[in-house]
């Protein structure tokens, strides 16, 4: 959300290179603070392997969700900004911080919704909710946001990210 901000401040590179920091900071406390469970073993990650994901059949919903779902967030994340500058007339900064909404309702969404889906013991409820609510976020972003201005292309994007936690 802050890299357009930085960017109109010291130029591009030191906005990119920003973002190392974040990263450097999560690298940090994951090294230091996450360890193996109990029953974790290396034999136990040789399982994992992308041939028996992909030959797994219980699997393939998901994948596809998954496919298709980040498909439009990376929509979102590219051409969102060209649009809210190109149609809406937002300032650079203004766009990324409106994009970066979606982003950033999803930080708290995702761990709220697996908290609340390990709580009820039931997972379908929660994936088939934030699949419709990404499909009508599609909807508002194509028909609502146009007619509603940044304001509105705000409350959007925030909606979007937040999806998996209601």
């Amino acid at each position: 959300m802050l890299v357009p901000w930085i960017a109109s401040l010291c130029g591009w590179r030191c906005a990119y290179g920003a973002t190392a920091i974040p990263a450097l900071l999560v690298l940090v406390l994951v090294a230091v603070f996450v360890f193996p469970g109990p029953t974790a073993r290396s034999s136990d990650a040789a399982s994992g392997t992308l041939g028996t994901v992909l030959t797994t059949r219980a699997l393939w919903p998901f994948n596809l969700m998954v496919f298709f779902s980040y498909g439009g967030y990376f929509s979102f994340a590219t051409f969102l900004p060209a649009f809210l500058v190109n149609v809406l007339g937002a300032s650079v900064p203004e766009a990324g911080l409106i994009t970066g909404l979606v982003t950033a309702g999803t930080i708290v969404s995702w761990p709220l919704a697996g908290w609340l889906s390990d709580r009820r013991g039931r997972r379908k409820p929660f994936t088939v909710f934030s699949q419709a609510a990404s499909a009508l976020a599609c909807v508002a972003f194509a028909f609502l946001v146009p007619v509603l201005g940044l304001t509105g292309a705000a409350a959007v994007a925030l909606a979007t990210g937040s999806r998996s936690a209601a």
